[in-house]
Protein backbone atom coordinates (compact mmCIF):
# COMPACT_ATOMS: atom_id res chain seq x y z
CA UNK A 1 0.00 0.00 0.00
CA UNK A 2 2.85 2.25 0.82
CA UNK A 3 4.11 2.73 -3.19
CA UNK A 4 0.29 3.26 -4.37
CA UNK A 5 0.19 6.62 -4.59
CA UNK A 6 3.75 6.53 -6.22
CA UNK A 7 2.19 4.32 -8.98
CA UNK A 8 -1.48 6.73 -9.07
CA UNK A 9 0.86 9.41 -9.97
CA UNK A 10 3.49 7.59 -12.30
CA UNK A 11 0.00 6.24 -13.83
CA UNK A 12 -1.63 9.56 -14.20
CA UNK A 13 1.77 11.28 -15.56
CA UNK A 14 2.13 8.36 -18.28
CA UNK A 15 -1.84 9.09 -19.22
CA UNK A 16 -0.78 12.50 -19.89
CA UNK A 17 2.09 11.48 -22.29
CA UNK A 18 -0.40 9.02 -23.88
CA UNK A 19 -2.71 12.02 -24.43
CA UNK A 20 -0.27 14.96 -25.91
CA UNK A 21 1.28 11.43 -28.45
CA UNK A 22 -1.91 10.15 -29.52
CA UNK A 23 -4.32 13.28 -29.81
CA UNK A 24 -4.51 12.81 -33.70
CA UNK A 25 -5.58 9.19 -34.00
CA UNK A 26 -8.98 7.88 -33.80
CA UNK A 27 -8.40 4.85 -31.28
CA UNK A 28 -7.91 7.11 -29.22
CA UNK A 29 -11.22 8.86 -29.40
CA UNK A 30 -13.67 6.78 -28.06
CA UNK A 31 -12.07 6.04 -24.70
CA UNK A 32 -10.36 9.58 -24.11
CA UNK A 33 -13.30 10.02 -21.44
CA UNK A 34 -12.35 6.60 -19.80
CA UNK A 35 -8.75 6.70 -19.81
CA UNK A 36 -9.47 11.09 -18.56
CA UNK A 37 -11.81 9.12 -15.89
CA UNK A 38 -9.22 7.03 -14.82
CA UNK A 39 -6.44 10.07 -14.23
CA UNK A 40 -8.69 12.14 -12.74
CA UNK A 41 -9.91 9.03 -9.98
CA UNK A 42 -5.94 8.13 -9.50
CA UNK A 43 -5.46 11.95 -8.68
CA UNK A 44 -7.88 11.77 -5.98
CA UNK A 45 -7.03 8.18 -4.23
CA UNK A 46 -3.14 8.98 -4.04
CA UNK A 47 -4.19 11.97 -2.17
CA UNK A 48 -6.49 9.84 0.38
CA UNK A 49 -3.60 7.25 0.85
CA UNK A 50 -1.77 9.50 1.92
CA UNK A 51 -3.58 11.52 4.21
CA UNK A 52 -5.01 7.62 5.80
CA UNK A 53 -1.79 6.47 6.01
CA UNK A 54 -0.14 10.16 6.94
CA UNK A 55 1.93 12.32 4.51
CA UNK A 56 4.80 11.89 7.16
CA UNK A 57 4.75 8.59 6.35
CA UNK A 58 5.56 9.43 2.71
CA UNK A 59 8.80 11.63 1.43
CA UNK A 60 8.51 15.38 0.34
CA UNK A 61 9.13 14.60 -3.04
CA UNK A 62 5.60 12.79 -3.05
CA UNK A 63 3.94 16.21 -2.98
CA UNK A 64 5.93 17.92 -6.28
CA UNK A 65 5.43 14.53 -7.88
CA UNK A 66 1.83 14.88 -7.78
CA UNK A 67 2.03 18.42 -9.00
CA UNK A 68 4.10 17.88 -11.37
CA UNK A 69 1.93 14.86 -12.71
CA UNK A 70 -1.15 16.75 -12.50
CA UNK A 71 0.50 19.35 -14.59
CA UNK A 72 1.17 17.01 -17.36
CA UNK A 73 -2.08 15.12 -17.20
CA UNK A 74 -4.29 18.39 -16.98
CA UNK A 75 -2.34 20.38 -19.79
CA UNK A 76 -2.40 17.26 -21.89
CA UNK A 77 -6.09 16.79 -21.64
CA UNK A 78 -6.36 20.40 -21.92
CA UNK A 79 -4.58 20.19 -25.47
CA UNK A 80 -6.31 16.73 -26.18
CA UNK A 81 -9.75 18.64 -26.16
CA UNK A 82 -8.44 21.65 -28.22
CA UNK A 83 -7.30 20.03 -30.77
CA UNK A 84 -10.48 17.28 -31.05
CA UNK A 85 -13.18 19.90 -29.91
CA UNK A 86 -12.00 23.59 -30.53
CA UNK A 87 -14.73 25.30 -30.98
CA UNK A 88 -16.53 24.36 -27.91
CA UNK A 89 -12.90 25.27 -26.04
CA UNK A 90 -12.38 28.20 -28.21
CA UNK A 91 -15.98 30.13 -27.28
CA UNK A 92 -13.94 30.52 -23.54
CA UNK A 93 -10.53 31.38 -25.14
CA UNK A 94 -10.30 34.41 -23.37
CA UNK A 95 -10.56 32.87 -19.92
CA UNK A 96 -8.73 29.60 -21.11
CA UNK A 97 -5.56 31.91 -22.34
CA UNK A 98 -5.76 34.08 -18.96
CA UNK A 99 -5.83 30.85 -16.59
CA UNK A 100 -2.75 29.39 -18.46
CA UNK A 101 -0.98 32.49 -18.26
CA UNK A 102 -1.80 32.84 -14.20
CA UNK A 103 -0.42 29.41 -13.86
CA UNK A 104 2.58 29.95 -15.23
CA UNK A 105 2.79 33.09 -13.74
CA UNK A 106 2.59 31.23 -10.46
CA UNK A 107 5.63 28.74 -11.39
CA UNK A 108 7.65 31.28 -12.47
CA UNK A 109 7.20 33.40 -9.36
CA UNK A 110 7.65 30.42 -6.98
CA UNK A 111 11.23 28.83 -8.97
CA UNK A 112 12.10 32.72 -9.08
CA UNK A 113 11.32 33.27 -4.71
CA UNK A 114 12.63 29.38 -3.54
CA UNK A 115 14.29 28.06 -6.52
CA UNK A 116 11.72 25.28 -6.90
CA UNK A 117 8.55 25.01 -7.82
CA UNK A 118 5.85 24.65 -5.22
CA UNK A 119 2.98 22.17 -4.47
CA UNK A 120 0.47 23.48 -2.12
CA UNK A 121 -3.33 21.63 -2.45
CA UNK A 122 -4.95 24.17 -0.97
CA UNK A 123 -8.18 23.46 -0.54
CA UNK A 124 -9.94 25.85 -3.60
CA UNK A 125 -7.38 23.13 -5.71
CA UNK A 126 -10.02 20.76 -4.98
CA UNK A 127 -13.00 22.63 -5.80
CA UNK A 128 -11.14 23.68 -9.07
CA UNK A 129 -10.26 19.71 -9.62
CA UNK A 130 -14.13 18.50 -9.35
CA UNK A 131 -15.01 21.67 -11.64
CA UNK A 132 -12.11 19.99 -14.39
CA UNK A 133 -13.48 16.87 -13.82
CA UNK A 134 -17.39 17.89 -14.29
CA UNK A 135 -16.11 20.27 -17.60
CA UNK A 136 -14.41 17.38 -19.34
CA UNK A 137 -17.53 15.16 -18.49
CA UNK A 138 -19.44 17.61 -20.02
CA UNK A 139 -17.73 18.30 -23.13
CA UNK A 140 -17.21 14.89 -24.10
CA UNK A 141 -20.64 14.13 -23.45
CA UNK A 142 -22.78 17.42 -24.91
CA UNK A 143 -19.88 18.68 -27.08
CA UNK A 144 -20.95 21.58 -25.23
CA UNK A 145 -20.30 23.19 -22.04
CA UNK A 146 -21.77 25.72 -19.38
CA UNK A 147 -19.43 24.59 -16.73
CA UNK A 148 -16.17 25.50 -18.18
CA UNK A 149 -16.42 29.26 -17.36
CA UNK A 150 -17.20 28.64 -14.19
CA UNK A 151 -14.03 26.31 -14.01
CA UNK A 152 -11.88 29.05 -15.23
CA UNK A 153 -12.63 31.16 -13.05
CA UNK A 154 -12.19 28.85 -10.17
CA UNK A 155 -8.91 28.09 -11.45
CA UNK A 156 -7.61 31.76 -11.49
CA UNK A 157 -8.72 32.09 -8.27
CA UNK A 158 -7.12 29.02 -7.13
CA UNK A 159 -4.15 29.92 -8.85
CA UNK A 160 -3.92 33.33 -7.06
CA UNK A 161 -4.37 31.69 -4.04
CA UNK A 162 -1.33 29.91 -4.63
CA UNK A 163 0.64 33.15 -5.88
CA UNK A 164 -0.40 35.01 -2.40
CA UNK A 165 0.93 31.64 -0.43
CA UNK A 166 4.38 32.21 -2.08
CA UNK A 167 3.99 35.85 -1.45
CA UNK A 168 3.53 34.89 1.91
CA UNK A 169 6.19 32.37 3.02
CA UNK A 170 9.43 33.27 3.62
CA UNK A 171 10.75 29.82 2.38
CA UNK A 172 9.28 27.07 1.03
CA UNK A 173 6.84 24.28 2.45
CA UNK A 174 4.29 22.04 0.38
CA UNK A 175 0.77 21.12 1.32
CA UNK A 176 0.05 24.68 2.52
CA UNK A 177 -3.58 24.47 2.33
CA UNK A 178 -5.21 28.45 2.81
CA UNK A 179 -3.55 32.21 2.72
CA UNK A 180 -4.70 31.83 6.17
CA UNK A 181 -2.07 28.70 6.98
CA UNK A 182 0.70 30.05 5.34
CA UNK A 183 -0.03 33.55 7.84
CA UNK A 184 0.53 31.12 10.21
CA UNK A 185 3.33 29.31 8.89
CA UNK A 186 5.26 32.93 8.11
CA UNK A 187 4.30 34.09 12.06
CA UNK A 188 5.64 31.25 13.08
CA UNK A 189 9.06 31.06 11.63
CA UNK A 190 9.35 34.91 12.11
CA UNK A 191 8.65 33.96 15.75
CA UNK A 192 11.53 31.14 15.54
CA UNK A 193 13.78 33.12 14.23
CA UNK A 194 13.39 36.03 16.51
CA UNK A 195 13.59 33.54 19.29
CA UNK A 196 17.25 32.51 18.33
Amino acid sequence: MYSLPFILIIGRALLGIVFLVGFKYRILHSRFLLFFLIGAISDILDGLICRIYGSSHYPLTLSELDSFADGIFYFSSLAYLLFNLRKELLKSKSLLIIMICFQLLSWIFSFVKFGAFTSYHPISAKIWGILIILSVVEICIRKKSRLIIVMCLMGIICISEEICITYILPVKKDSVTSIFKAIKLANEYKSSKFAK
